[in-house]
């Protein structure tokens, strides 16, 4: 018994691991506690993870309930199982449909013990089920709103299905006509089912018919049946009915009206022409000899499009072609070509003509009159409404007509160009006052009644646009009047006048702004005319030369300058230049010369000729002395700099002359002693002095307090002069001077003399830095068009702090210093248009950099 207990465990294990729809043992709570591989596969989790949750979790909420439902049916013992189609959710988060077969499975107590669960994939029965049910949708949707009659038959002749359109066409209800099978339809039925073909299913009756109505009147109907099969055999007829009784009457009135048509066409004085869809000309009426040469023969059979004009043709073949829709009725308008040649403008009524409501064209008919005439008047009138539509424009100059008694106002573009309407906004006077500013509107309308009154009306007054803008107008009307002398009319213009408005209020403000300022300026205006004559002085003139304005209006403003400043200022009045600025010296009433700062403006014509020429002139006396005492100043703290220079440089000198002066005295011992080779000693001797000579140049050249004066100087032979004077020193300093020099030379706009001061300041506070001795190192490169000089110790540096404050008057690290020194030698770098800086670092070394511009 054991033996078979065993193998159907076995068995069972077996089959449920390997079945091929998913199976599940759960407990009576929804747990899965065990699990097949193919249910894994359905739902997309593995064993261990579906052990770890509940058919709950899984299940699609929608179906949730109802599941649960069955479940508690079961534990209940209500049912022994059940079945139902339930979605599941795939870990992946899509939709499985599934087919859940679960029973209670009991021990022999009938006490539950876990829920036996099999569960089959329907997902694509239940997608071809949805498909299906789309199709047939679709199917009922074409067949019921299908605007033609729709219909089904068996063999038997048993009306199976008809569609809503029965009764539009035939006035039968569908109910109605399942009684009444029509007859036709039966030898259809027979014929249908004699020339079917196995090998041919899709055999389809066409055919038109025609049926009497339910009211008892005849309708055509375009029947086309096809026959319904099933496993290769007929077992009844599709067929679909289109009305097309309308066609049918429209072909008859046709046929009845082309004998009207062709003995209108061939006594018509327009042309009558016929062409089918592609341009054929197939009828020409008789007046075609008389209006554009062709007898109707030359031009029959041949193609329309070969005789309009090249310029018309893009507009009007893609009607001729089918191309561009033509409607019941259309115009065209375009050139023809007659037989001689020249082409005359056509309007053509152009008619279509269908076989059926929607078919395609079948034939044009179209009737042609000379409307040459006609275009030209048109071409004139436009050319002429053009040239009147610029004038206006031009002259901002808007037209109009006012209907006095309708109040009906027609206007031109430009009027409302004006207003900043359009033809909507303004269509009579009652629309047209409240774009007048309020404060004008009562003016304007005393003006219109004084016009209606009289014969001409006249108002100056503001608008206010559509945008919130003001603008300026100016009206004048004309009144046209009946025989009665009633007015009916009254026409007129206007005119846009805000930009001569603002031109003639700028120019006013402008003129009481400069009085404003002339009469209460410090300085001093004038104008005066080309060749130099006063024609207006400002009341400033009083305070700073002491003249009433009156003494000096007509006279020559030259009269008034120093001498030695008549002649640039000649230059000026000549109006070669059309602003400049001048300082010159002009006379008081006293007799004295005061110093102005003058400038001068042209004032030229619309010929480009001077009229007028106007000066502004400022007192600049006391600028003038400052800069005259700073100047000093300046002269003296550059010599007082130098001669601290030569003072500090004195013992390196002395000690450098010193030296040629021993071997002179030596060799002139030598000499009274009566040595010989006497040339030898004379010309180490000559060297000597030269060296002297050389260096008592220098050192005379240094001391001379003079002015800048600027010329074309090698900065290689500067700095090597700087080298000679300090090299003594520095030796005796136990420092040694590089020098690494562009190997070209450097032109440079300089003042020797002042450069040589700056850098001998630089290399004397290098040697000063460095009491332990060391390396000067002065370069010279070139960059671009730049020339670059650096000067660098090896002494204690700057500190941060300080550095910032180098340069300052007064501020100095020496116990001697007085800090006038780089104050000194950074302005005359400035005045040579060049920079300098300082770098410097702690017990490393300073460098000083000035850049030069290169002449």
């Amino acid at each position: 018994m054991q033996n078979v207990q065993l193998q159907t465990e076995t068995l069972f294990h077996h089959a449920f691991q390997h079945a091929a729809i998913g199976m599940a043992l759960v407990s009576d709570e929804g747990r899965f506690f065990q699990v097949n591989p193919s249910l894994c596969v359905l739902v997309g989790y593995t064993e261990e993870e579906l052990l770890n949750v509940s058919f709950q979790d899984i299940t699609h909420p929608e179906d949730l309930a109802k599941d649960l439902e069955f479940l508690e049916q079961l534990q209940d013992g209500l049912i022994t199982n059940y079945q139902m189609e339930k979605r599941y959710i795939h870990k992946d988060g899509h939709i499985v449909w599934a087919l859940l077969s679960a029973s209670l499975l009991r021990d022999q107590q009938g006490t539950p013990q876990y829920l036996m669960a099999q569960i089959q994939d329907i997902s694509q029965r239940k997608k071809a089920e949805q498909l299906l049910q789309e199709r047939e949708q679709r199917y009922k949707s074409l067949f019921q709103n299908n605007p033609d009659l729709v219909y089904s038959f068996t063999l038997d002749g048993e009306l199976e299905s008809v569609n809503g359109a029965c009764e539009r066409i035939t006035g039968y209800r569908p109910e109605e006509l399942f009684a009444i099978t029509p007859m036709f339809l039966e030898e259809d039925m027979r014929q249908l089912i004699r020339e079917y073909d196995p090998t041919q299913c899709s055999k389809v009756q066409h055919y038109e018919i025609c049926i009497p109505h339910k009211e008892g009147h005849l309708i055509h109907l375009d029947v086309t049946n096809v026959p319904i099969l099933v496993d290769g055999e007929i077992i009844g007829i599709y067929g679909i009915a289109k009305e097309t009784t309308k066609q049918h009457q429209l072909v008859k009135e046709l046929r009845e009206n082309k004998e009207r048509y062709r003995l209108l066409a061939d006594y018509s004085t327009d042309m009558i022409v016929r062409c089918g869809p592609d341009g054929m000309l197939l009828y020409v009426s008789p007046a075609s000899e008389k209006l554009v040469g062709y007898k109707p023969e030359e031009v029959i059979g041949t193609n329309s499009e070969s005789y309009i004009h090249p310029k018309d043709l893009p507009e009007i073949m893609p009607y001729h072609r089918g191309e561009a829709e033509i409607t019941e009725k259309r115009s065209l308008t375009f050139r023809f070509r007659k037989k001689d040649g020249t082409y005359l403008w056509i309007e053509a009524n152009c008619n279509a003509v269908r076989e059926n409501a929607t078919g395609p064209i079948i034939e044009i008919v179209s009737v042609f009159r000379d409307i040459t005439e006609r275009i030209e008047r048109e071409e004139a009138l436009r050319k002429s409404e053009k040239h009147l539509a610029l004038a206006q424009r031009i002259a901002h100059i808007g037209s109009w007509d006012w209907n006095i008694e309708s109040d009906e106002l027609v206007s031109s573009d430009e009027f409302h160009n004006i207003m900043g309407t359009d033809q909507t906004s303004i269509y009579s006077l009652a629309t047209c006052l409240p774009y007048i500013h309020p404060d004008d509107r009562p003016h304007v309308e005393r003006a219109i009644q004084e016009g209606i009154e009289g014969d001409y009306y006249y108002a100056d007054f503001r608008i206010i646009r559509s945008d919130g803008t003001i603008r300026f107008v100016e009206e004048l009307g004309k009144v046209i009047e009946y025989e009665d002398g009633r007015p009916v009319r009254m026409i007129g213009t206007t005119q846009d006048l805000t930009l001569i408005r603002q031109e003639q209020q700028k120019r006013k403000d402008a003129e009481e702004l400069y009085t404003l300022i002339s009469e209460n300026c410090m300085d001093m205006i004038g104008l005066n005319t080309p060749d130099g004559i006063i024609q207006y002085v400002s009341p400033a003139v009083r305070a700073a030369l002491g003249y009433e304005p009156e003494e000096m209006i007509g006279t020559r403003v030259m009269d008034y300058y120093h001498l030695d400043d008549q002649l640039s200022r000649a230059r000026s009045n000549r109006g070669e230049n059309d602003h400049e600025i001048k300082t010159c010296r002009i006379r008081h009433k006293d007799g004295t010369y005061i110093w102005f700062e003058t400038t001068f403006k042209a004032i030229r014509n619309e010929k480009g000729e001077v009229e007028k020429i106007l000066g502004v002139a400022r007192d600049i006396s006391k600028r003038i002395k400052a800069e005259e005492e700073l100047m000093q100043k300046e002269l003296m703290l550059r010599t007082s700099e130098k001669l601290s220079v030569v003072g500090q440089m004195a013992a390196g000198i002395a000690h450098e002359i010193r030296n040629p002066l021993t071997s002179l005295k030596g060799f002139l011992q030598l000499m009274i002693s009566g040595v010989s080779e006497k040339e030898t000693y004379y010309r180490i001797m000559q060297s000597e002095l030269n060296r002297i000579e050389e260096i008592l140049n220098e050192l005379l050249v240094l001391s001379k307090p003079q002015e800048m004066r600027f010329g074309q100087k090698d900065l290689q032979t500067i700095l090597l002069h700087v080298n000679t004077l300090l090299e003594t020193q520095a030796i005796m300093n136990n420092i040694e001077i590089v020098t690494n020099l562009y190997p070209e030379e450097i032109s440079i706009t300089c003042d020797e003399n002042q450069l040589k001061q700056v850098f001998i300041n630089m290399v004397k506070n290098a040697i000063e830095a460095m009491p332990d001795g060391g390396t000067i190192h002065i370069s010279l490169c070139r960059e671009d068009e730049t020339a670059v000089i650096q000067i660098n110790d090896q002494g204690i540096g700057i500190p941060e702090e300080i550095l910032s404050k180098i340069g300052q008057p007064f501020f100095t690290t020496k116990e001697k210093g007085t800090g006038l020194g780089l104050m000194v030698s950074n302005s005359i770098i400035e005045k040579h248009q060049g920079k300098m800086s300082i770098q410097s670092k702690l017990g490393v070394g300073t460098t000083f950099t000035v850049i030069l511009p290169i002449s």
